[in-house]
């Protein structure tokens, strides 16, 4: 019988999670003493070690506030969001050319 893995609880070894600044997709694979995070990059610019022969150059650490659970809270997801608002207000204020058709 194959059992799936279980999902480990963010920021846990193990668990999955994304770089604040870039928003690269990140597996935790240890917490260091000092509060860093031992991690694996596994996006497409860096494939997992194992397809690589061997070689570790995806696994990096970072501070423990550089990595977040989900992408929204990346900075890309944070300005991606803004630009979405902004279109949003944009699309609700009225042209001039749409004011003007409007009072006449």
């Amino acid at each position: 019988m194959i059992q799936s893995a279980i999902p480990v609880p963010f920021p846990l070894s193990g668990s999955k999670g994304f770089e604040q600044e870039t928003g690269r997709p990140l597996t935790i694979l240890r917490r260091n003493t000092d509060g860093t995070l031992f991690v694996r990059r596994d996006d497409a610019n860096c494939a997992p070690s194992w397809n690589r022969a061997g070689r570790a150059s995806g696994n990096t650490t970072l501070e423990a506030n550089e990595v977040v659970e989900t992408r929204e809270e990346t900075a890309l997801g944070i300005l991606a969001r803004k630009a979405a608002q902004r279109e949003s207000r944009k699309a609700k204020r009225p042209t001039r050319a749409r004011a003007k058709a409007g009072a006449a």
